[in-house]
């Protein structure tokens, strides 16, 4: 990990989103109430964020790497890992259809009344 320049805080911050989203992972799993949607949500969006983070710091180290001495023929800093958080939740189902899913659910559910 980075721990010096410009982009350690940003590394730094994507760390720490990590820790905070697999807190709010373990109190969601651990506990049964109204409000997990939104928790998941909160979850989400940190994963959203810290992926973003990540995939930006990754490309940029990958273009200042120096593969002059490099001798393999995948310059050093190139990732073929695909991070796309659009195409797939963690659990392997698409975005869309998970939140179709919980439309749907909220839609039906007597959590929102009717005015």
């Amino acid at each position: 990990m980075l721990y010096k320049g410009s982009e350690s805080f940003a590394a730094a911050g994507a760390m720490v989103g990590i820790i905070q989203e697999a807190a709010l992972v373990l109190d969601f799993l651990s506990r049964t109430d109204c409000d997990l949607f939104f928790q998941y949500n909160i979850c989400d969006a940190i994963r959203k964020y810290t992926v973003s983070v990540l995939t930006k710091l990754e490309e940029e180290f990958a273009c200042e790497t120096d593969a002059a001495n490099d001798t393999s023929e995948k310059p050093m800093g190139v990732s073929n890992l695909n991070l796309k958080f659009e195409e797939s939740n963690s659990m392997g189902g698409s975005i869309k259809d998970m939140n179709e899913h919980y439309r749907s659910s909220l839609e039906d559910s007597s959590l929102i009344g009717e005015d």
